[in-house]
């Protein structure tokens, strides 16, 4: 949607004012940003919990023991 210039309904007021209409234009965007972004951070879980479990089953394959312990205590803190 191409953004508008701002509608001025008084020249002489000092503070802005818009019609009510861009107000809820502006509402209704911005809920359906808001939507949308809170699907993608869940999306972006779940592709990052996929992640983990690939990650869980490969690396018992590829990494050597010796390694895998270094890298088990790196993940809890160097505990």
């Amino acid at each position: 949607m191409a953004a508008k210039k701002t509608v001025y309904l008084s020249k002489s007021a000092s503070t802005l004012t818009v019609r009510k209409g861009e107000v809820q234009k502006l509402k209704t965007a911005l809920v359906k940003v808001f939507s949308e972004y809170g699907r993608l951070k869940g999306q972006q879980r779940r592709f990052e919990t996929a992640l983990e479990d690939l990650c869980a089953l490969t690396i018992k394959w590829t990494i050597p023991r010796r390694k895998l312990e270094v890298l088990h205590r790196e993940f809890r803190g160097g505990r």
